[in-house]
């Protein structure tokens, strides 16, 4: 089973792009990624790990962005997607894992790890936690993406149950480090959402958030206790197959 990575590729991602792939990128079988942004270092990084880049000009429609990706990936020959952003990481073994479970399943879901302020930290309460997505399934069912912002796939539209046609498991999780980005730019996305939503034009890149636009909060967090996939003090790649 071929399986293909796709990622939408926005301005100033390059260092977590550098610091996730090495984490997993070993696992999948190719890399489609969407640019939408014309940020040359995110894409310099990206191309270092053979990314195919797709120009795409960008209007806060995550949902379009995200279904481009799934017939490039469908147009490739590929058997399957995983979905993920580069702020998002995983352990190479748990891809894998899930890959085989694609043998059974139409698709798998997983629990993520919030992370806020830091790598250290994270909610361990709703929404924020379990905070199940299927980010991996199969190509060719009519998987495609729902809803402008917030999207999600159409699995109930295709009378995809849980336990049924999609794997639930709890046992591997998405590492999501996008609340421990500077706060600024956690205002200018969510100022963005809201602006988008409401028939406005969104905030350029770098643009200063009014203040009355500032929607961003900090939650309250326990220490994480556990491996992640890139140590969260030394940047190292955690080999699971190698402490096993």
């Amino acid at each position: 089973m071929k399986l293909c990575l796709i990622m939408m590729i926005g301005a100033g991602e390059a260092d977590l792009l550098q610091s996730h792939l090495p984490a997993y990128i070993h696992a999948v079988d190719g890399f489609i990624a969407l640019n939408n942004n014309n940020d040359a270092a995110s894409l310099e990084v990206a191309r270092a790990y053979n990314a195919q880049i797709i120009d795409h000009n960008w209007d806060w429609r995550f949902d379009t962005a995200q279904n481009r990706l799934i017939e490039l990936a469908e147009s490739a020959g590929y058997d399957a997607v995983l979905k993920s952003d580069p702020d998002e990481c995983w352990f190479g073994a748990h891809i894998a894992q899930l890959r085989a479970d694609l043998e059974h399943y139409l698709g798998v879901q997983t629990p993520w790890y919030n992370f806020f302020g830091d790598r250290c930290h994270y909610v361990p309460y709703p929404p924020f936690y379990p905070d199940h997505h299927m980010r991996i399934w199969r190509l060719g069912h009519g998987v495609r993406y729902e809803r402008p912002r917030h999207s999600i796939p159409n699995r109930a539209a295709l009378g995809w149950r849980d336990h049924h046609e999609v794997l639930v498991r709890g046992d591997i999780h998405c590492y999501h480090y996008g609340w421990t980005r500077a706060t600024e730019y956690l205002n200018w996305r969510m100022a963005n959402y809201r602006r988008t939503e409401q028939g406005l034009p969104p905030l350029p890149t770098g643009a200063p958030v009014p203040e009355s636009e500032r929607q961003y909060a900090p939650r309250e967090t326990v220490p994480f206790v556990g491996l992640q996939p890139i140590h969260p003090i030394t940047k190292e790649v955690i080999d699971l197959d190698r402490i096993r």
